[in-house]
């Protein structure tokens, strides 16, 4: 269009077009064109028509985006810990208690089993006696049956199993029975055969265990093994 032909209402339409474009490109849209130094000409072949970015396209641009989840909501690494992720390593094996190739144990080995002496009174259960001293089982283990020898066959008995240090016994199982079995005994018997536990306990490497008991006497004692095997893995 020749410059005389220009009018006023069309210099106003070019100026408010021109004030229009320049609102839309701000600051940080500028600075977007520091990038295209890296961009090449095969790239540049790809980019989509710009005639589609229009203002509601460029209002979608400046909107907050609310769909994605909340910060508050995010795994944080207190919860997955290095050691938690860590134990993904084992999803491809067999769960260790469910097989193992390790040998049956018994604590102690080779020695006199560990007696465990009840309160004076009835039903009252004396104090907590080690078993397994801490940092004898060096490998995670499960135990699954305890051998017990009773010292009176007119008396019934209860103990119970604990881990930690000593004072601070966290109680793993409780009121376990060791009762004689009719024609299983002698005069200051043994139970012949080890109790099996239903649900094997799993205890940590170096694990301290120990037991405490009670009887229907008072004062009377059982002595105790426990049967274990290691885990098939650390």
């Amino acid at each position: 269009m020749p410059i005389v032909s220009f009018n006023a209402r069309t210099i106003n339409s070019v100026y408010d077009n021109t004030v229009t474009l320049l609102a839309r490109i701000t600051a940080a849209r500028a600075g977007y064109l520091d990038y295209l130094v890296n961009i090449n000409n095969a790239q540049l072949l790809n980019v989509p028509n710009l005639s589609a970015f229009t203002p509601t396209v460029q209002g979608r641009i400046d909107t907050t985006i609310s769909s994605r989840a909340a910060a508050s909501t995010a795994l944080s690494n207190a919860t997955w810990t290095d050691a938690r992720a860590g134990y993904q390593d084992y999803i491809n094996h067999v769960l260790p208690f469910q097989y193992t190739t390790n040998v049956h144990s018994v604590y102690p080995t080779n020695a006199s089993a560990i007696t465990v002496t009840s309160n004076a009174t009835a039903w009252t259960k004396g104090n907590w006696i080690e078993v397994v001293p801490a940092s004898t089982i060096t490998s995670n283990f499960i135990i699954d049956e305890v051998h017990v020898w009773v010292s009176n066959v007119s008396v019934d008995y209860e103990y119970d199993i604990g881990f930690g240090g000593a004072g601070s016994e966290v109680v793993k199982f409780t009121g376990l029975v060791a009762t004689p079995a009719i024609g299983s005994v002698t005069a200051n018997c043994t139970l012949k055969t080890p109790h099996k536990i239903t649900i094997p306990v799993y205890a940590a490497a170096n694990s301290r265990v120990a037991f405490r008991c009670s009887d229907s006497s008072g004062g009377k004692t059982i002595s105790v093994k426990i049967g274990y095997y290691l885990l098939a893995l650390a």
